[in-house]
């Protein structure tokens, strides 16, 4: 558990890391809705979004391991539900989102978007922060900032909502970018040639956007 103190306070550095990540997040999603005119609605869905997030992550301990809270109350503070938590908070609030986005009619390259900026703003702020809890990587967090806020740079100085293949080919610079990135992450355990898990879903995620990118412009052209 990453901790933070002030004076006499001892802070939970890996809630205060989720909460940035959520600010920053909704703060580069307002400003390019202002900027290109996306609709409001997808930057409330946004927030209720990392608040659901949120609040199943940390009361899926509850769930989980219902006998320590039962026991320890205060638990639900101090604790969460770790790995199986955080997937559950991201299936709900993935859910969430769809399901606004559909009663609201919202174009599915819209939500792809919004949430493309969303993510950036969030790992951005989020890995910097990274960068004061874990000294000995923090070339590795630093390098991976940059390049989501380069990344969310290219979307922010659009003047107008950029077009389906341009969503995909920013994702696919994020997807090599992490690649390379990923070669100076201290605690990286290789799996295939010299690759770690990380990187080769990224490698895979990178071959198919580069795929169906290369359909879409044969397909317009």
């Amino acid at each position: 558990m990453y901790t933070l103190q002030v004076g006499s306070f001892v802070l939970n550095g890996e809630i205060l890391l989720i909460f940035t990540f959520g600010l920053a997040g909704w703060a580069a999603l307002r400003s390019y809705a202002r900027k290109v005119h996306v609709e409001e609605d997808i930057v409330t869905a946004a927030s209720t979004g990392f608040l659901i997030w949120l609040l199943i992550w940390k009361g899926s301990l509850l769930l989980f391991d219902p006998a320590a809270v039962i026991q320890y109350p205060q638990a639900l503070l101090f604790f969460d539900g770790g790995e199986k938590g955080r997937w559950t908070a991201w299936l709900a609030a993935t859910g969430y989102i769809v399901a606004r986005a559909w009663k609201g009619k919202l174009a599915i390259r819209t939500a792809a978007e919004a949430a493309t900026v969303y993510l950036l703003g969030g790992l951005t702020a989020f890995h910097l922060g990274m960068s004061w809890f874990e000294l000995e990587a923090w070339p590795f967090h630093i390098a991976v900032s940059a390049l989501t806020f380069c990344v969310m740079l290219s979307l922010l100085l659009a003047k107008r909502q950029v077009p389906w293949t341009g969503v995909m080919q920013r994702w696919l610079w994020l997807c090599i970018g992490l690649m390379g990135v990923g070669f100076i992450n201290p605690d990286r355990e290789s799996v295939l040639l010299s690759f770690d898990f990380v990187q080769l879903i990224c490698a895979a995620a990178a071959a198919l956007l580069y795929l169906r990118i290369a359909s879409l412009e044969r397909r317009d052209s």
